[in-house]
């Protein structure tokens, strides 16, 4: 069992991928992962998404094993949770972001999981 303090239903790893999002109203935007779990990303860019904006992700991940010479594109649909610093008027060159994966289909998320258990067992 996790500590008392943890409310995160999965474990985050701790990992700096390129994601590029999309959004209506909002555009495209690149982005850089902190940590990434089966939930969701927390990320840094230089655009201001306002919270509970509907993205759509795409994440690159590494080529598997034996699998495949390619990297592995992963899709899903997220919204954005925080941000920081949380007003757009701060004029910020970075913010931070955290991302809730709201949908993703099955053969990605299997693909972002087997990814993350090679990463847990890596540290």
């Amino acid at each position: 069992m996790g500590s008392p303090q943890e409310k995160r239903r999965y474990p985050r790893v701790i990992d700096r991928l390129t994601l590029r999002s999309s959004s209506l109203g909002q555009g495209a935007a690149e982005m850089c992962t902190t940590n990434l779990s089966l939930g969701g990303a927390y990320v840094s860019t230089d655009r201001f998404i306002p919270p509970m904006t509907r993205v759509e992700i795409l994440l690159h991940l590494p080529p598997e094993d034996g699998l495949d010479a390619r990297p592995r594109p992963v899709q899903a649909e997220a919204v954005v949770v925080r941000i920081d610093p949380p007003d757009p008027a701060c004029e910020s060159k970075t913010y931070e972001m955290a991302l809730f994966f709201s949908k993703m289909e099955r053969q990605d998320r299997s693909a972002l999981a087997r990814y993350l258990s090679k990463q847990t067992e890596g540290q």
